[in-house]
């Protein structure tokens, strides 16, 4: 999807956030995929917003509210990505993207087909690579 479609373009991009992300805050792929610099800022927000609803569930915690992309619309998305050769580059924003949790971490190295590292500080019995 191009840019010229602002509003297209960051529908794309959180679902890109959603897609590769474990329980996420709302607010996150809003600020990932939304352009607030512009005058419709806002109401592109409050669009892609709606949008990322339609295809998460929700679940409020200590942490506040957490969506999660339902499984049919993560694998719709990937599969499209992996159709249109973008699943790459796809993945490669994601992880620009603040937060890059464990979980999305752990998302992302399932689609790349591999384990994700433990932390410096776990005992290398647990490395399964």
């Amino acid at each position: 999807m191009g840019d010229t479609d602002p509003l297209a373009s960051a529908i794309e991009h959180a679902r890109w956030f959603a897609a590769f992300s474990g329980p996420f805050d709302p607010t996150d792929a809003l600020k990932a995929s939304v352009h607030h610099d512009s005058a419709s800022g806002s109401e592109t927000a409050v669009e892609v917003a709606s949008q990322l609803s339609f295809i998460c569930d929700t679940h409020a915690d200590a942490h506040g509210s957490r969506w999660l992309m339902r499984g049919s619309e993560r694998r719709r998305d990937i599969a499209n990505l992996q159709n249109e050769h973008r699943l790459h580059d796809a993945i490669a924003w994601r992880s620009q993207q603040a937060p890059f949790d464990s979980a999305a971490q752990d998302v992302v190295a399932a689609r790349r087909g591999g384990v994700r590292r433990p932390c410096a500080g776990n005992h290398a019995s647990n490395d399964r690579r």
